[in-house]
C-alpha cells in the first residue's frame, strides 16, 4: 500500500507550525506517511531556519516556493507530487495526536466512493465541538491527546455524509482527484472556498463526502490570512452561490438536522469528570426565581458535582441537561413513553440523588420518577404550589390569601387546583410526594411556618439560598439626600405579575400625579400589561447591567409593591447588593431578610396605594430631606454557617460511577429525538400568543383588552404557552 503524502502548507505563524509539526511528529500512526510542508515564501526568516532544521533531520520533505503563490496553488503542488497517493491536507495551525492518521484513513477505507474525510475540530465550521459552527474553546482541564482519546474510545466509529469538507484537516482518495481534478486556483485565488468547491464538484459525481466522528484535531484557525479572512469568505460564498445555487441550502439543512449531534453528545458525556457526583435537579420549563436558583446551586457545587436538569419542555418532551466546563449537553426523551430508557440513563449517569425544586405542569412525571428510583430525595420549597397548587396563595387580584378558611376557594379562582383535584385532595398527593423527602429546604422561615400549618410533620430546614452566603456581608446602605423642590426617584424591579404589584404600582403613580405630588416612579423591568405613562418603564434587563442602570437613573429608594409572601426574592438581593434603601411589605421574606437593615421600611400588609404614597411622602419630608450622604453598615444576622448550603447540602452524596460503555451509549441515543431546542424557537402556539402580543400593543385593542376578564386572558396565555412572558416574548415587550 502506497504512504499518505501529508501536506502541510506553511506562510506564517511560527509557534502554531512548531506545535502542529510537533505533534506531527509525536503521533503514534502506523499507517505509513510522508509529511510535506511546503513553505509559501513567508514573512518570518526564523520560520524557515526551523523548518530547515527539521529537513535536515530528515524528519520532513521541505519544499520552497520561489514567490508566494497562495494556498490554492500551495496545496495543489503537493497534490501532484506523487499521483499513486492519497493526500491529507493539514493546516499549519492545527494540532492531532494519538493515532489520528490510522483512524482518517480507516474511515476513508469504509467506502470506495468517499472522496474526503474531515474530523470533529473545536473550529471547523459544520464539523465544530462541541457547539456546530462556532470557534469552541477546548475543554477546561484536557490537552488535546485527552479530547482526541475520547474520541477514540468513546465515540461510535462511522463515516457520516457532509455536504463539503472543512480544509483544515482533509483527507482526499487520489482516485478522486484523478477524477475531479485539482483546487480551482483561478477561481479562488490565494485561498477559501476550494474546498467547497471540489467537494461539491465530487458530489456532482457520485462521490461522498463525510465526516470521521472518533477523531479529534485542534485547530486554532485565522493564523495565515488574519483580517482578510473576512473578505475572502465573502468572496467565495458569492463564488460558490453562483455556481452551486443549492450549496446553502444544503449546509443549512445539514445544520437543521445536525445529525452528527449524537456523536458529539456521546463525547461530551465521556468528558465528564469521574470523580464528581451526580445529582438530578427537577424542575419546571419557567425562567425565574426557581430557575436562578437552580443554576446557582449547580455553580456553587460545581467543584463536587454535576447537576443534571430535568424538566417537561411540552407535554409530550422530557429534556435531561448538564452545563459541563465546556458546553450544554441535553437530552430529549418522548413523555411518557420514553419513561424507561429515561430511568436507564439516570443508572448509567451514576445519579446519587434527586432534588426536586418544582413539580408545576410535571405532577405525574415527578410521581412516575419517585414510583421507580430508589434515590435519596431533596425537596426546595420555592414557592407555595404544595399547599393547593397556587404558587403564590393569590386570589384573582393578586392579592395574597391570608385567611386560611377561605384560603382555597380564593386561590382556585385565579389558579385552579392541578389534576382536577380540590384543594384537600391535592395536598394527599402532595404530602405523600413530600414525605419521599429526606431533607425539605425553605428559604425563610415565613415559608417553613407557613408549610407546618399544613404539613407538620415535614423535616423542613430553613436555608437561605447560596447568594446570601456568597454575597454577604452586603455593602453599607446610602441614603442621597433630596433636595426641595426635587422629586423622590422611586425604582421599582422585576417582572411585574399581578400578585408582584403591577396594579398597586400604576394606581399610585397616578394617584401621585392626579395630587402633584413631588415622586417620580421607574419600573426597571415591565409590567404583565402595558403601563400607565405615570411609570416611566425601562424594560427588561439583565443581571449584570442591574448597577448599571440603576446608576442611570439614581432612585433614593427602591419599592417592592408586593402583594404575596415572597419566600425569598432574588430582586430584593440584588437590591441589597446595590446598597439602595428599600420600602417593602412586612409580609413573607422580606421581614426576615430585612431584619435591622438601615434605611429599610416594612409596612403592614395588607397596603392600599394611598397608604404607599402616604409612606412614600412621609419618607421624601422626614428621611430624605437631608442635606448630605449618608452611608450607614448594618449587622447582618442572617447567615451562619449552620444555615449555609456549604455544611448541609453535599452532605453523604455518594459518587456512584457511571459504567455504561459506548455501545450502549449509542444504541440508546440513536432512539432518543435528539433535536436540539434552538434559542429563539417558538413553538406553533407560541407564534400565535406572539402575534397576540404584538396586536396588544395598538392602542384601540388595549382599550378592548382591558374589557376583557384578566383570568380569560391568563387562561388563553396558558392554553398558548407555559413558559413565562419575557422568555418568548423579550423583544416585543
Amino acid at each position: 500500500m502506497s504512504p499518505i503524502d501529508l501536506i502541510i502548507p506553511v506562510y506564517s505563524g511560527y509557534r502554531e507550525t512548531v506545535l502542529c509539526l510537533q505533534s506531527v511528529l509525536a503521533s503514534s500512526c502506523r499507517t505509513s506517511a510522508e509529511v510535506i510542508v511546503i513553505y509559501d515564501a513567508g514573512p518570518e526568516p526564523l520560520l524557515l531556519e526551523y523548518l530547515e532544521g527539521l529537513e535536515a533531520q530528515s524528519l520532513i520533505t521541505l519544499l520552497i516556493n520561489p514567490t508566494n503563490i497562495g494556498f490554492v496553488e500551495t496545496a495543489n503542488r503537493g497534490m501532484a507530487l506523487h499521483r499513486d497517493r492519497d493526500v491529507v491536507l493539514l493546516n499549519s495551525d492545527t494540532e492531532v495526536a494519538n493515532d489520528w492518521l490510522d483512524r482518517l484513513v480507516a474511515c476513508a477505507k469504509q467506502d470506495k466512493k468517499i472522496a474526503t474525510v474531515t474530523p470533529f475540530s473545536n473550529n471547523a465550521e459544520i464539523c465544530s465541538f462541541p457547539k456546530i459552527c462556532r470557534n469552541n474553546a477546548l475543554p477546561i482541564g484536557l490537552g488535546v491527546a485527552q479530547i482526541d482519546q475520547v474520541f477514540a474510545s468513546s465515540v461510535t466509529a462511522a463515516a457520516v455524509d457532509i455536504p463539503t469538507a472543512v480544509g483544515f484537516c482533509m483527507y482526499i482518495a487520489r482516485a478522486a482527484i484523478e477524477r475531479v481534478g485539482y483546487f480551482n486556483a483561478e477561481l479562488f485565488g490565494r485561498g477559501y472556498g476550494e474546498e467547497n468547491d471540489f467537494c461539491r464538484r465530487a458530489a456532482a459525481m457520485q462521490w461522498r463526502n463525510v465526516l470521521c466522528t472518533n477523531l479529534f484535531v485542534a485547530h486554532s484557525g485565522n493564523v495565515s490570512f488574519g483580517a482578510e479572512k473576512a473578505k475572502r469568505v465573502e468572496h467565495a460564498m458569492q463564488i460558490l452561490h453562483r455556481l452551486y445555487p443549492d450549496y446553502h441550502r444544503l449546509v443549512h439543512e445539514f445544520i437543521a438536522e445536525d445529525s452528527v449531534r449524537i456523536f458529539r453528545t456521546q463525547a461530551q458525556l465521556a468528558m465528564l469528570d469521574p470523580k464528581r457526583a451526580r445529582i438530578l435537579a427537577v424542575s419546571h420549563n419557567m425562567d425565574g426565581g426557581t430557575a436562578k436558583h437552580i443554576t446557582e446551586l449547580a455553580s456553587y457545587v460545581s467543584d463536587r458535582a454535576y447537576t443534571f436538569i430535568a424538566r417537561l419542555s411540552s407535554p409530550d418532551r422530557l429534556v435531561l441537561s448538564v452545563e459541563t466546563d465546556a458546553d450544554i449537553i441535553e437530552l430529549n426523551f418522548e413523555w411518557p413513553s420514553q419513561g424507561e430508557k429515561f430511568l436507564a440513563v439516570l443508572i448509567w449517569l451514576g445519579i446519587s440523588r434527586i432534588h426536586i425544586h418544582h413539580i408545576k405542569n410535571a405532577e405525574r412525571f415527578v410521581e412516575y420518577l419517585l414510583e421507580n428510583v430508589d434515590l435519596p430525595v431533596d425537596v426546595t420549597l420555592h414557592d407555595y404550589y404544595y399547599i393547593n397548587g397556587s404558587p403564590a396563595l393569590a386570589d384573582k387580584t393578586g392579592a395574597y390569601c391570608a385567611d386560611k378558611d377561605s384560603r382555597d376557594q380564593n386561590c382556585a379562582e385565579y389558579n385552579p387546583v392541578p389534576l382536577g383535584y380540590s384543594a384537600p385532595e391535592w395536598r394527599v398527593f402532595s404530602e405523600r410526594m413530600l414525605r419521599q423527602a429526606q431533607r425539605i429546604f425553605s428559604p425563610s422561615e415565613f415559608t417553613a411556618k407557613l408549610y407546618c400549618e399544613y404539613f407538620p410533620e415535614l423535616p423542613i430546614t430553613v436555608l437561605p439560598h447560596p447568594d446570601w452566603e456568597s454575597d454577604a456581608p452586603y455593602p453599607v446602605v446610602r441614603r442621597r439626600p433630596c433636595q426641595p423642590g426635587e422629586k423622590l426617584v422611586i425604582a421599582v424591579l422585576g417582572a411585574l405579575s399581578l400578585e408582584k404589584g403591577a396594579n398597586v404600582l400604576e394606581r399610585t403613580a397616578l394617584l401621585a400625579e392626579k395630587q402633584n405630588c413631588p415622586l417620580q416612579f421607574h419600573l426597571m423591568g415591565y409590567a404583565y400589561r402595558e403601563l400607565s405613562a405615570a411609570v416611566i418603564t425601562h424594560g427588561s434587563y439583565s443581571d449584570e447591567l442591574l448597577d448599571q442602570k440603576l446608576a442611570a437613573i439614581n432612585p433614593h429608594i427602591v419599592w417592592f409593591p408586593c402583594r404575596w409572601p415572597e419566600t425569598y426574592s432574588y430582586t430584593l438581593s440584588a437590591c441589597l447588593r446595590s446598597g439602595y434603601p428599600v420600602l417593602a411589605p412586612a409580609i413573607g421574606a422580606f421581614i426576615e431578610r430585612l431584619k435591622q437593615r438601615p434605611f429599610s421600611w416594612l409596612e403592614a400588609y395588607p397596603t392600599r396605594p394611598a397608604l404607599w404614597l402616604a409612606k412614600l411622602l412621609s419618607l421624601r419630608d422626614e428621611i430624605f430631606a437631608g442635606a448630605e450622604w449618608e452611608e450607614v453598615a448594618w449587622d447582618q444576622q442572617l447567615h451562619t454557617y449552620s444555615a449555609s448550603y456549604r455544611k448541609h447540602y453535599l452532605v453523604d452524596v455518594p459518587l456512584v460511577p457511571a459504567t455504561v460503555s459506548p455501545k450502549q451509549w449509542f444504541d440508546l441515543l440513536r432512539v432518543l429525538p435528539l433535536v436540539e431546542e434552538r434559542n429563539g424557537a417558538y413553538s406553533i402556539r407560541e407564534r400565535v400568543l406572539r402575534i397576540f402580543l404584538r396586536l396588544h400593543r395598538l392602542p384601540l385593542l388595549q382599550r378592548l383588552a382591558r374589557l376583557i376578564p384578566f383570568a380569560w386572558q391568563r387562561k388563553l396565555k396558558r392554553m398558548l404557552s407555559s413558559r413565562a412572558l419575557h422568555q418568548i416574548a423579550d423583544d416585543i415587550l
